[in-house]
Protein backbone atom coordinates (compact mmCIF):
# COMPACT_ATOMS: atom_id res chain seq x y z
CA UNK A 1 0.00 0.00 0.00
CA UNK A 2 2.61 2.46 0.60
CA UNK A 3 4.13 2.15 -2.67
CA UNK A 4 0.94 2.52 -4.26
CA UNK A 5 0.81 5.56 -2.23
CA UNK A 6 4.04 6.89 -3.28
CA UNK A 7 2.66 6.47 -7.10
CA UNK A 8 -0.28 8.74 -6.42
CA UNK A 9 -2.52 5.55 -6.37
CA UNK A 10 -5.68 5.90 -3.83
CA UNK A 11 -6.52 2.85 -2.29
CA UNK A 12 -8.97 1.61 -0.26
CA UNK A 13 -9.29 -2.13 1.24
CA UNK A 14 -12.78 -3.45 2.48
CA UNK A 15 -12.78 -6.31 4.32
CA UNK A 16 -16.46 -8.84 3.28
CA UNK A 17 -17.34 -12.29 3.84
CA UNK A 18 -20.04 -11.96 1.03
CA UNK A 19 -18.03 -14.70 -1.27
CA UNK A 20 -19.61 -17.20 1.31
CA UNK A 21 -23.23 -16.55 -0.46
CA UNK A 22 -21.71 -18.57 -3.41
CA UNK A 23 -22.52 -22.00 -3.22
CA UNK A 24 -20.70 -24.16 -3.73
CA UNK A 25 -17.82 -22.19 -1.94
CA UNK A 26 -15.02 -21.61 -2.48
CA UNK A 27 -14.61 -20.70 -6.23
CA UNK A 28 -12.45 -17.95 -7.78
CA UNK A 29 -13.99 -14.66 -8.59
CA UNK A 30 -17.68 -14.84 -8.18
CA UNK A 31 -19.50 -11.93 -9.07
CA UNK A 32 -20.07 -11.77 -4.73
CA UNK A 33 -16.47 -10.45 -4.65
CA UNK A 34 -17.49 -7.43 -5.75
CA UNK A 35 -20.38 -6.62 -3.84
CA UNK A 36 -18.70 -4.82 -1.56
CA UNK A 37 -17.70 -2.31 -4.35
CA UNK A 38 -21.17 -1.82 -5.22
CA UNK A 39 -21.94 -0.91 -1.58
CA UNK A 40 -19.72 1.59 -1.15
CA UNK A 41 -20.02 2.86 -5.13
CA UNK A 42 -21.53 6.45 -3.90
CA UNK A 43 -19.28 6.82 -1.04
CA UNK A 44 -16.33 6.08 -3.02
CA UNK A 45 -17.35 8.05 -6.20
CA UNK A 46 -17.12 4.96 -8.05
CA UNK A 47 -18.54 5.56 -11.48
CA UNK A 48 -17.54 2.03 -13.14
CA UNK A 49 -16.12 -1.13 -11.49
CA UNK A 50 -13.41 -3.15 -13.23
CA UNK A 51 -12.05 -6.58 -12.55
CA UNK A 52 -9.24 -8.40 -13.48
CA UNK A 53 -10.20 -10.82 -15.99
CA UNK A 54 -7.56 -11.45 -18.79
CA UNK A 55 -7.65 -13.12 -22.11
CA UNK A 56 -6.30 -16.53 -20.92
CA UNK A 57 -9.47 -17.45 -19.36
CA UNK A 58 -12.14 -15.62 -21.49
CA UNK A 59 -10.98 -16.74 -24.53
CA UNK A 60 -9.15 -19.77 -24.03
CA UNK A 61 -9.27 -21.63 -20.75
CA UNK A 62 -8.30 -21.11 -17.25
CA UNK A 63 -8.92 -24.11 -14.53
CA UNK A 64 -10.61 -27.38 -15.85
CA UNK A 65 -11.57 -29.14 -13.18
CA UNK A 66 -12.98 -32.31 -14.10
CA UNK A 67 -13.36 -31.36 -17.61
CA UNK A 68 -10.85 -33.57 -20.28
CA UNK A 69 -10.90 -31.14 -23.54
CA UNK A 70 -10.37 -32.70 -26.58
CA UNK A 71 -8.69 -29.18 -28.12
CA UNK A 72 -7.08 -25.97 -27.17
CA UNK A 73 -8.42 -23.15 -29.16
CA UNK A 74 -10.10 -19.15 -29.14
CA UNK A 75 -13.08 -18.98 -27.99
CA UNK A 76 -14.42 -16.27 -30.17
CA UNK A 77 -18.41 -15.96 -28.65
CA UNK A 78 -17.08 -15.52 -24.78
CA UNK A 79 -19.03 -12.24 -23.58
CA UNK A 80 -18.90 -10.42 -20.32
CA UNK A 81 -21.75 -11.31 -18.11
CA UNK A 82 -23.92 -8.51 -16.27
CA UNK A 83 -23.22 -5.71 -18.12
CA UNK A 84 -26.89 -4.67 -18.32
CA UNK A 85 -27.64 -5.20 -14.51
CA UNK A 86 -24.78 -2.94 -13.37
CA UNK A 87 -26.04 -0.47 -15.92
CA UNK A 88 -29.27 -0.05 -13.76
CA UNK A 89 -27.63 1.11 -10.75
CA UNK A 90 -25.59 3.80 -12.50
CA UNK A 91 -22.50 1.82 -12.63
CA UNK A 92 -20.27 0.44 -15.84
CA UNK A 93 -18.90 -2.84 -15.55
CA UNK A 94 -14.66 -2.71 -17.17
CA UNK A 95 -12.20 -5.35 -17.73
CA UNK A 96 -9.20 -3.42 -18.64
CA UNK A 97 -6.80 -5.77 -18.77
CA UNK A 98 -8.89 -8.78 -21.19
CA UNK A 99 -7.27 -8.10 -23.97
CA UNK A 100 -3.48 -9.02 -21.92
CA UNK A 101 -2.78 -13.12 -21.61
CA UNK A 102 -1.01 -13.99 -18.38
CA UNK A 103 1.91 -13.54 -20.31
CA UNK A 104 1.24 -10.11 -20.97
CA UNK A 105 0.46 -8.93 -17.37
CA UNK A 106 3.68 -10.49 -16.22
CA UNK A 107 5.49 -8.05 -18.54
CA UNK A 108 3.72 -4.92 -17.12
CA UNK A 109 4.02 -6.25 -13.53
CA UNK A 110 7.94 -6.75 -14.38
CA UNK A 111 8.31 -2.90 -16.20
CA UNK A 112 6.51 -1.41 -13.55
CA UNK A 113 7.28 0.07 -9.63
CA UNK A 114 5.67 -2.99 -8.23
CA UNK A 115 7.51 -5.56 -9.71
CA UNK A 116 8.11 -8.33 -6.99
CA UNK A 117 5.19 -6.67 -4.55
CA UNK A 118 2.53 -8.50 -6.02
CA UNK A 119 1.16 -11.71 -5.91
CA UNK A 120 -1.65 -13.98 -6.05
CA UNK A 121 -0.39 -16.90 -4.39
CA UNK A 122 -3.52 -19.79 -2.54
CA UNK A 123 -1.31 -20.05 0.57
CA UNK A 124 -0.52 -17.47 2.45
CA UNK A 125 3.35 -16.27 2.57
CA UNK A 126 5.58 -13.53 4.17
CA UNK A 127 7.39 -13.52 0.86
CA UNK A 128 6.18 -12.52 -3.54
CA UNK A 129 6.21 -16.73 -3.75
CA UNK A 130 4.23 -19.24 -1.23
CA UNK A 131 6.62 -22.13 -3.44
CA UNK A 132 3.81 -24.81 -2.76
CA UNK A 133 0.83 -23.48 -5.23
CA UNK A 134 0.37 -23.85 -9.04
CA UNK A 135 0.29 -20.06 -9.26
CA UNK A 136 3.68 -19.48 -7.80
CA UNK A 137 4.90 -22.25 -10.04
CA UNK A 138 3.77 -20.29 -13.57
CA UNK A 139 4.43 -16.89 -12.75
CA UNK A 140 7.68 -17.37 -11.22
CA UNK A 141 8.72 -19.22 -14.07
CA UNK A 142 7.11 -17.03 -16.67
CA UNK A 143 9.31 -13.97 -15.35
CA UNK A 144 12.30 -15.73 -15.86
CA UNK A 145 11.17 -16.35 -19.33
CA UNK A 146 10.27 -12.98 -19.75
CA UNK A 147 13.52 -11.72 -18.41
CA UNK A 148 15.39 -14.11 -20.74
CA UNK A 149 16.90 -15.91 -17.71
CA UNK A 150 18.10 -19.31 -17.77
CA UNK A 151 15.62 -21.01 -14.82
CA UNK A 152 17.52 -23.06 -12.21
CA UNK A 153 17.15 -26.77 -11.83
CA UNK A 154 16.99 -27.09 -8.63
CA UNK A 155 13.76 -23.85 -8.91
CA UNK A 156 12.01 -26.61 -11.45
CA UNK A 157 12.90 -29.92 -9.46
CA UNK A 158 12.00 -27.96 -6.15
CA UNK A 159 7.94 -27.24 -8.00
CA UNK A 160 7.90 -30.26 -9.70
CA UNK A 161 9.02 -32.59 -7.02
CA UNK A 162 5.39 -31.49 -5.07
CA UNK A 163 2.76 -34.33 -6.46
CA UNK A 164 -0.27 -31.64 -5.73
CA UNK A 165 2.03 -29.79 -9.31
CA UNK A 166 3.33 -32.53 -11.46
CA UNK A 167 -0.26 -32.92 -11.55
CA UNK A 168 -0.53 -30.15 -13.58
CA UNK A 169 0.72 -32.35 -16.25
CA UNK A 170 -0.75 -35.23 -15.44
CA UNK A 171 -3.37 -34.46 -18.79
CA UNK A 172 -2.62 -33.53 -22.30
CA UNK A 173 -4.03 -30.39 -22.06
CA UNK A 174 -2.83 -28.68 -18.95
CA UNK A 175 -4.66 -26.05 -16.74
CA UNK A 176 -3.76 -22.56 -18.06
CA UNK A 177 -2.72 -24.72 -21.11
CA UNK A 178 -1.96 -22.32 -23.53
CA UNK A 179 0.14 -19.99 -20.97
CA UNK A 180 2.41 -22.81 -20.45
CA UNK A 181 2.73 -23.66 -24.15
CA UNK A 182 4.59 -20.42 -23.99
CA UNK A 183 6.40 -20.97 -21.61
CA UNK A 184 7.81 -24.20 -22.61
CA UNK A 185 8.85 -23.02 -25.95
CA UNK A 186 11.00 -20.18 -24.48
CA UNK A 187 12.36 -21.65 -21.29
CA UNK A 188 15.85 -22.33 -20.86
CA UNK A 189 16.20 -24.50 -18.25
CA UNK A 190 18.61 -28.13 -17.73
CA UNK A 191 16.01 -30.07 -16.26
CA UNK A 192 15.40 -33.35 -17.88
CA UNK A 193 11.18 -32.40 -17.50
CA UNK A 194 11.62 -28.96 -18.14
CA UNK A 195 13.47 -30.12 -21.50
CA UNK A 196 11.49 -32.87 -22.89
CA UNK A 197 8.42 -30.54 -22.61
CA UNK A 198 10.65 -27.62 -24.50
CA UNK A 199 11.05 -30.22 -27.05
CA UNK A 200 7.68 -31.14 -27.40
CA UNK A 201 6.37 -27.16 -27.44
CA UNK A 202 9.18 -26.16 -29.99
CA UNK A 203 7.59 -28.59 -32.16
CA UNK A 204 4.32 -26.60 -32.27
CA UNK A 205 2.90 -23.37 -33.60
CA UNK A 206 4.64 -20.68 -32.31
CA UNK A 207 2.40 -18.93 -29.72
CA UNK A 208 4.55 -15.72 -29.32
CA UNK A 209 1.79 -13.28 -29.74
CA UNK A 210 0.54 -13.96 -26.33
CA UNK A 211 2.82 -11.31 -25.16
CA UNK A 212 0.84 -8.95 -27.54
CA UNK A 213 -2.28 -7.08 -26.68
CA UNK A 214 -5.27 -8.20 -27.96
CA UNK A 215 -7.48 -5.25 -29.84
CA UNK A 216 -10.38 -7.26 -30.52
CA UNK A 217 -11.94 -6.84 -26.44
CA UNK A 218 -11.47 -2.87 -26.48
CA UNK A 219 -15.12 -2.76 -26.22
CA UNK A 220 -14.57 -4.19 -22.31
CA UNK A 221 -12.92 -1.17 -21.58
CA UNK A 222 -15.44 1.82 -20.12
CA UNK A 223 -14.87 4.74 -23.26
CA UNK A 224 -14.58 7.06 -20.21
CA UNK A 225 -11.12 5.65 -19.52
CA UNK A 226 -10.42 3.47 -22.43
CA UNK A 227 -8.06 5.95 -23.92
CA UNK A 228 -6.09 6.00 -21.08
CA UNK A 229 -5.92 2.17 -20.46
CA UNK A 230 -4.80 1.66 -24.49
CA UNK A 231 -2.01 4.08 -23.79
CA UNK A 232 -0.81 2.91 -20.65
CA UNK A 233 -0.61 -0.36 -21.93
CA UNK A 234 0.59 0.38 -24.89
CA UNK A 235 3.57 1.57 -22.94
CA UNK A 236 4.72 -2.07 -21.66
CA UNK A 237 3.04 -4.41 -24.75
CA UNK A 238 2.92 -4.24 -28.55
CA UNK A 239 -0.75 -4.54 -30.03
CA UNK A 240 -1.62 -7.09 -31.96
CA UNK A 241 -1.21 -6.76 -36.18
CA UNK A 242 -4.32 -7.37 -37.83
CA UNK A 243 -2.40 -10.47 -39.28
CA UNK A 244 -1.50 -11.78 -35.74
CA UNK A 245 -5.32 -11.12 -34.20
CA UNK A 246 -6.39 -13.60 -37.26
CA UNK A 247 -3.60 -15.50 -36.14
CA UNK A 248 -4.80 -15.80 -32.62
CA UNK A 249 -8.63 -16.37 -33.56
CA UNK A 250 -7.52 -19.68 -35.55
CA UNK A 251 -4.90 -20.94 -33.39
CA UNK A 252 -5.24 -24.57 -32.42
CA UNK A 253 -2.52 -25.56 -29.27
CA UNK A 254 -1.49 -28.95 -29.43
CA UNK A 255 -1.35 -31.02 -26.54
CA UNK A 256 1.60 -31.85 -24.45
CA UNK A 257 2.82 -35.30 -22.67
CA UNK A 258 4.60 -35.34 -19.50
CA UNK A 259 7.89 -37.66 -19.70
CA UNK A 260 8.07 -40.52 -17.72
CA UNK A 261 11.36 -40.26 -16.17
CA UNK A 262 14.74 -39.00 -16.88
CA UNK A 263 15.94 -39.86 -20.30
CA UNK A 264 18.82 -42.08 -18.43
CA UNK A 265 16.48 -43.65 -16.27
CA UNK A 266 14.35 -44.77 -19.55
CA UNK A 267 17.45 -46.22 -20.99
CA UNK A 268 18.23 -48.44 -17.72
CA UNK A 269 14.74 -49.82 -17.85
CA UNK A 270 14.32 -50.59 -21.70
CA UNK A 271 18.33 -52.11 -21.01
CA UNK A 272 17.62 -54.04 -18.05
CA UNK A 273 14.31 -55.33 -20.31
CA UNK A 274 16.74 -56.03 -23.17
CA UNK A 275 19.33 -58.03 -21.86
CA UNK A 276 17.55 -61.16 -20.53
CA UNK A 277 16.00 -61.41 -23.78
CA UNK A 278 19.41 -61.91 -25.66
CA UNK A 279 20.53 -64.47 -23.14
CA UNK A 280 17.76 -66.45 -24.00
CA UNK A 281 18.51 -66.09 -28.19
CA UNK A 282 21.81 -66.97 -27.30
CA UNK A 283 20.94 -69.70 -25.65
CA UNK A 284 18.42 -71.12 -28.33
CA UNK A 285 21.58 -70.45 -31.09
CA UNK A 286 23.73 -72.42 -29.26
CA UNK A 287 21.71 -75.65 -28.57
CA UNK A 288 20.98 -75.51 -32.48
Amino acid sequence: LARFSENGVRTSIVAADQEFLYRPYPIWHSDQSILAACYLADSLGLSSIHVGSVLDAFRFGGYLGDEQPGSWRFNARATVKGQELFRTVGLERGAPVLGCTEVGTVIIVNSSPYRGLTTSCYYPSPEPFCMRCDKCFKKLLLMYVVEDRTVPSELFERFISQPALAGIFARPYFDWHHVWYYLFQRIRCRHWYARELHRQAAQGPDVSVLAKWYPGDRKWIPENCRAEVEENIGRHLETMTAAEVEYLEHLDVPPLYAPKGPPSARNVRSGSAARPAARARERRRGRS
